[in-house]
């Protein structure tokens, strides 16, 4: 059997009209691309049982296979999305759900999920250094800072502060670090 090539007439372009563009950009404006973040096999079935249940029932989102363990989450809803963007961290069987909302024209071979959100305790501040700037600056150094449980300063807990950053996937945990202050190292 020979190679194929495409010659001559077959490579001509197509055009599509600009309703088919609106109407691709109606249907999956409030949706998410997603990965579960494992190597191992799992039943695509229980996954999606398991989305819909957290996620909007059946009729709330829906699921598309795009294979090699990768989903369009399409919600009815924005408010939906909206939700399940903020609660980051999703986990399916101890697993990760990296998501990253859709945008037109996104290829299936140019989605990188990378990086995921994730809530960090940070303990052993100096007595009175558990706060917004010490939180802020902490998180940044733990990956990129996202926000600021105001809860962990607000309700004087005093004994740690929660931060909420963007983690690697590629790169290892930080298991701890040393914070330098003017009196020295914590």
């Amino acid at each position: 059997m020979g190679s194929m090539s495409l010659e001559g007439e077959e490579l001509g372009e197509v055009i599509v009209q600009d309703y088919a563009y609106d109407r691709v950009e109606e249907r999956f404006q409030f949706s998410v691309i997603g990965r579960v973040l494992t190597q191992k096999k799992f039943h695509v079935p229980t996954l999606k049982d398991t989305v819909r249940a957290l996620w909007g029932g059946e009729e709330g989102v829906q699921i598309l296979d795009m294979g090699s363990n990768l989903f369009h989450f399409v919600f009815n809803e924005g408010a939906q999305m909206v939700r399940v963007l903020q609660g980051e961290p999703w986990l399916f069987k101890g697993y990760a759900i990296i998501i990253k909302r859709w945008f037109p024209g996104m290829q299936v071979e140019d989605v990188v999920l990378d990086s995921l959100p994730c809530w960090v305790q940070v303990w052993n501040l100096p007595l009175g250094y558990v706060g917004a700037e010490f939180g802020q600056t902490t998180g940044a150094h733990i990956g990129e800072f996202m926000e600021l449980d105001k809860c962990s300063i607000e309700e004087e807990r005093g004994l740690y502060v929660r931060v909420r950053v963007r983690l690697d996937v590629n790169k290892p945990l930080k298991r701890g670090g040393f914070i330098h202050i003017r009196t020295g190292k914590v």
